[in-house]
């Protein structure tokens, strides 16, 4: 690669040298990142060159219009080399967030087993809760038509019961009425007869009356002579009716 040219205010040829030589001395670097020092040395190298990197992007940025091409071409070899450099640190820093990744995944998957554990017995518990509340309900539904049921049988006793006695009231009462009846019937026809017979009585004493009459009985001694036979006062004399 030719002389930096473009980036020489960012870094400079002899300073990419020196990074090449620490990456090449680094390779197969391995730190401890759980001890704090050793996190420290490893972080601080690799903040180092990515201060560079960002710094690179900047001017890269701000004089791309006037060298494009050739900035672009630049970067790109400055890039490589940087983040050649840089990988012994950033190896060890995405193994080191791989790990810690995969220890809090862990734990995440343990809490959330245990969570799901605790969330099951508690559905479960509920359950049987909800089961024993099912079974007291229909329990309860159950006594209740069954009551309701009783009920029902009682009163069709009762209205039936209710039913013959009003059945054998409306006897009484028919019979009762029947009686009735015939007794207005038969003082009707007693009424009857009896009006009969004192019209035909009053009809045979006034053809008596009329007899006598022709007979040279005046009317008023004819009248006390019927008077007399129909009250019984004249011996031996009847009139026939």
């Amino acid at each position: 690669m030719k002389n930096i040219e473009i980036f020489n205010a960012v870094v400079t040829e002899d300073v990419l040298k020196i990074l090449d030589a620490e990456s090449e001395k680094y390779k197969g670097l391995y730190c401890d990142l759980s001890n704090k020092e050793e996190r420290k040395f490893v972080k601080d190298k690799a903040q180092e060159i990515n201060n560079l990197l960002k710094k690179l992007d900047r001017s890269r940025i701000d004089i791309a219009k006037e060298y494009k091409y050739k900035v672009e071409i630049e970067a790109s070899q400055i890039r490589e080399r940087l983040e050649n450099a840089n990988r012994p640190f950033t190896a060890l820093i995405d193994e080191w967030t791989a790990q810690r990744k995969a220890i809090l995944d862990t734990k995440k998957a343990e809490e959330d087993a245990k969570q799901s554990a605790i969330q099951f017995q508690i559905d479960f518990d509920d359950a049987l809760t909800m089961n024993k509340l099912f079974d007291f309900e229909r329990k309860e539904r159950l006594a209740r038509e069954a009551e309701e049921l009783e009920k029902i049988k009682l009163q069709a006793v009762e209205d039936a019961m209710l039913q013959l006695e009003l059945e054998a009231q409306k006897k009484i009462d028919d019979e009762e009425e029947r009686k009735i009846t015939a007794q207005k019937d038969r003082e009707k026809a007693a009424t009857e007869l009896k009006r009969k017979n004192i019209a035909h009585q009053i009809k045979v004493n006034n053809d008596a009356l009329e007899s006598m009459i022709d007979h040279g009985i005046d009317h008023g001694t004819a009248k006390t002579i019927i008077k007399l036979i129909a009250k019984g006062k004249i011996i031996n004399v009847s009139i026939n009716y």
